[in-house]
């Protein structure tokens, strides 16, 4: 076998997508500690980019018209769902407990539970999933047979099979990330081994069966 007829495309294709990520976790973990906003942060920049498509397109793929009105209404819109955003965002259910172990004003204090226990990881990952059907699809070369059409055109934005769906993937995300950022199971035993407890409700099981569906509803 001569040199030339070696393929160095594949191997080339993943060392770049390995340096890549890797690159970006470095970039992340001194974002991390000497930046602002964490890992997080680097979701920042392409969603910038896409700002200017998404006011001029939305969802769709038709130019929407930039009119004085369109525009206040645009900008009221964005102002409204920011501020309800803050909102939702700093809201907690506060579940009292009882501390005996201290002797202050702190004795008598709460349980916070963040409206958004998962944060801003289930959008993060949406898209990802959202798109996921229409990417298998793809990948079994089935893009081109009826069921593989009517999959890559119902499950987008503009259809309401891809509207629920979207919903479903949000509220499973949410469900499962709120669990990992807050183990109520991990809650309870902390509080037991603390001497701190829930009024009216007894250390360890109990008070898990307590935050658990406070912790979604």
């Amino acid at each position: 076998m001569k040199i030339e007829d070696i393929n160095l495309g594949p191997s080339v294709a993943v060392l770049i997508l390995v340096t890549g990520a890797m690159f970006a976790l470095y970039i992340g973990n001194e974002n991390a500690i000497f930046g602002f906003g964490g890992t997080i942060a680097l979701i920042i920049p392409g969603i910038l980019m896409n700002l200017p498509h998404a006011f001029l397109y939305g969802y769709g793929t038709d130019r929407m018209k930039m009119t004085p009105v369109s525009i206040s209404i645009a900008v009221v819109v964005t102002v409204v769902v920011f501020l309800m955003g803050i909102m939702v965002f700093r809201a907690e259910r506060r579940i009292p407990i009882q501390r005996p172990s201290l002797e202050s004003s702190f004795s008598d204090s709460y349980l916070p539970l963040p409206f958004l226990a998962a944060g801003a990881m289930p959008f993060m990952f949406l898209n990802m999933l959202f798109i996921l059907p229409a990417q298998v699809v793809s990948a079994l070369g089935y893009q081109y047979t009826d069921v593989g059409q009517f999959i890559i055109n119902q499950i987008n934005y503009n259809h309401w099979p891809g509207i629920i769906a979207y919903a479903f993937i949000i509220l499973f995300l949410g469900f499962a990330f709120g669990l990992i950022n807050i183990s109520p199971s991990k809650v309870a035993r902390q509080l037991k081994e603390r001497g701190d407890y829930v009024y009216h409700t007894a250390p360890g099981d109990a008070t898990e069966a307590l935050i658990m569906p406070r912790l979604h509803n």
